[in-house]
């Protein structure tokens, strides 16, 4: 059986894959430069292939919203 999970939070994500009983593996990846901030705690998922009877996971943190002085958001 073969799911689809690309794009979505690693929570909604791993609901799924277990719900339907899947062996799945995770790794992150990070960016190269830390000039934009990122949020750890909420992953998703931005690749997804199946080797055999797992699914290899490719994780990223999102990025975080910026917040001015003035109180714009970015």
């Amino acid at each position: 059986m073969e799911a689809d999970v690309l794009g979505l939070s690693w929570d909604e994500a791993k609901r799924r894959l277990e719900s339907l009983g899947l062996a799945y593996e995770t790794v992150w990846t990070r960016p190269t430069r830390d000039f934009f901030p990122v949020e750890e705690s909420s992953p998703y998922v931005v690749r997804q292939r199946t080797e055999g009877d797992i699914i290899k996971i490719v994780l990223a943190a999102r990025l975080r919203k910026e917040v001015f002085p003035n109180g714009l958001q970015d």
